[in-house]
Order: structure tokens, then C-alpha cells, then sequence
């Protein structure tokens, strides 16, 4: 991580990363609905452009994609910070401390962390749903509606990340917690705001970018 602000130059920059900062810049002109194009498919793209409004959020700092890199790298450590405290509270300071490094260290974070490009910014964001996962658990209601809504807006930056919201619709079906009916419909709610833009446009033009 020291690395990564001593020398900010050494970081991948494809032509993906060209495509999506231009992508973000017109977020100010138009409504944009579609995510990154899927790997094997020609006209398919992740549905929703959250990840688009994100990177225009950093622009507002800097156009410069090294201040770009460096934002992303900021909120990565900050991810790795969120993990270490929320396991903290559930494993102790040995076990956070063994999760968060095995989680910095793993191949598809070191891989991620070096590029501009869209697996970078889920890693914060996993950190942030698995801080409302336990607040969840832990019976604390008002997060179910949050976390879902942020699980959809992760899914939207990349969209392996579907699995990652199968598995706590899975969880949550089998582990005791204080959600209500209400809590749930306060999340289908969300679920419906997060997605309306993409259906909208996907449903006028006949769902060709799924294609």
C-alpha cells in the first residue's frame, strides 16, 4: 500500500481503463444505464451504471487517471481497515488480523489493486456489506435495507458479484436474525429504486444490451 502512494505511476492502464474514464465523463449529459461489456460477449454489459457515477465522483477531484488510481487505492485500504474492525468484533484481534491479511494478500486483490478498472472498486465495497451482513446478524434490522440496496449497486460495478448476493439471501435464510416483514419490504423497495433506471431503458430498446 506504501508502494502504491510513493510510486502513484506504477499502475496498469489499459485501454479498458481509457474506455470507462470517458465513460464517466458523460454521466453529467446523459443517463447512463449500462455497466463494463461482459468478457465473451460482443453487445451483453453488466446491467446498471453505478459504476460509471462512482468514477465520476473521483473525476470531480481530478481528471488525471494517477489521482484516480490513488483514490481507488485509498478506498481499498480503507476496505482492508472496515474488514479488520468488523472481524475484530466477531473473531478477536488474532483472527481479524489472520482474515484481513488473507484477504489483502489473495491473488484477485493484488491483481485488482494495480489497474484502474472495476473489480478495484468492489473490494470496498464487499468490506461495507460485510459491515452490514453483521450488523444484520447481530439484530440490528435497520441494515437489511442498506445492505441489499448496496449489494445491488455492487453487483452493477461488477457483476460476479450476484454470487455474492445469492450467498447472503442464503445466509440470511438460515441464521436466526431480528429482520421483520417490514424490513423486507423496505428492501424490495430499494431493490426497485437501485434497478428502475436500467429496466426502464431495457425494456424501451428490447433488452439489446443483454444480447
Amino acid at each position: 500500500i506504501v508502494v502504491r502512494f510513493i510510486f502513484p505511476d506504477s499502475f496498469t492502464y489499459s485501454i479498458w481503463s481509457d474506455r470507462d474514464l470517458l465513460r464517466a465523463l458523460r454521466v453529467w449529459n446523459e443517463l447512463i444505464t449500462e455497466g463494463a461489456e461482459m468478457n465473451g460477449a460482443y453487445y451483453a454489459r453488466v446491467p446498471g451504471g453505478f459504476y460509471y457515477y462512482i468514477l465520476a465522483l473521483f473525476q470531480l477531484v481530478s481528471k488525471q487517471p494517477v489521482y484516480i488510481y490513488l483514490l481507488l487505492s485509498s478506498s481499498v485500504t480503507a476496505g482492508f481497515y472496515i474488514i479488520y474492525r468488523t472481524s475484530h468484533q466477531v473473531i478477536g484481534m488474532v483472527g481479524a488480523a489472520a482474515a484481513t491479511g488473507a484477504y489483502a494478500l489473495s491473488p484477485g486483490v493484488l491483481s485488482s489493486a494495480i489497474q484502474i478498472w472495476n473489480p478495484a472498486l468492489t473490494l470496498p465495497m464487499t468490506s461495507l456489506v460485510f459491515l452490514l451482513l453483521v450488523q444484520v446478524l447481530r439484530k440490528k434490522a435497520w441494515a437489511l435495507p442498506w445492505m441489499i440496496g448496496l449489494l445491488l449497486v455492487t453487483m452493477q460495478v461488477h457483476l460476479s458479484n450476484i454470487i455474492l448476493l445469492a450467498s447472503v439471501l442464503v445466509l440470511l435464510a438460515l441464521v436466526p436474525h431480528g429482520t421483520k416483514l417490514k424490513h423486507w419490504g423496505l428492501s424490495i423497495v430499494v431493490t426497485a429504486i437501485v434497478l428502475a433506471p436500467y429496466i426502464m431503458v431495457e425494456m424501451a430498446n428490447g433488452f439489446v444490451n443483454t444480447r
